[in-house]
């Protein structure tokens, strides 16, 4: 009788040490893992919190000065572009051609005529006139005028062409006032309205 017992108080004390040695490792084995995760997550929470923030608010500042300099420049290329157009429109109304004065003889009033007659008997006509400038000040041009040599008689006489330079000047009231008319070496002047031209086209 005595070897069953000793044989069942020998199995019942291995079991308990069996059980007591694994929850014994169970524990340690949960406490150093537990004590691990804490250690590497203290470790790796703290610092990425603060990078992030730290980056997102580098990332904004970064925009924000980005947005302010393009605003910035964008404001002054347009304040650029706009003050020089100011001036343009001004510069051309000086030259228009309706401040030019005009010739006014007979029924012709206007610019560049191409013939002007000097003298109602065709002995001063001024032909094919081509003009150089046309100023608010004067205006210069030539053309071919008929000297009539009377040889052998003044109506038998054939034409004879020479260069006759004109310059108009003296602008009243928006039309010149004065001739001078340079021919086979000789200057005459017409003056408004005493000696003026009988027509012009």
């Amino acid at each position: 009788m005595r070897r069953p017992v000793l044989l069942t108080l020998v199995l019942a004390v291995a079991i308990l040490l069996g059980a007591g040695g694994a929850a014994l490792a169970f524990a340690l084995s949960g406490n150093s893992s537990s004590s691990h995760n804490n250690a590497s997550g203290g470790a790796s929470h703290s610092p990425t919190a603060p990078a992030t923030s730290a980056v997102t608010n580098n990332s904004v500042a970064t925009s924000s000065s980005s947005n302010s300099s393009s605003n910035s420049s964008s404001t002054s290329s347009t304040t650029g572009t706009t003050s020089p157009s100011q001036p343009a429109a001004s510069t051309s109304a000086p030259g228009s051609s309706a401040a030019l004065p005009v010739l006014t003889v007979g029924s012709y009033n206007g610019m560049n005529p191409s013939q002007i007659d000097f003298s109602g008997d065709s002995g001063n006509v001024v032909t094919g006139i081509t003009w150089a400038s046309w100023t608010t000040a004067a205006a210069t041009g030539s053309g071919k005028s008929d000297i009539d040599s009377c040889v052998p008689s003044c109506a038998q006489a054939p034409p004879d062409f020479v260069t006759a330079n004109l310059v108009l000047s003296d602008p009243v009231n928006g039309r010149f006032t004065l001739i001078t008319e340079t021919r086979n070496g000789s200057t005459a002047t017409f003056t408004y309205p005493n000696s003026w031209p009988n027509g012009a086209s």
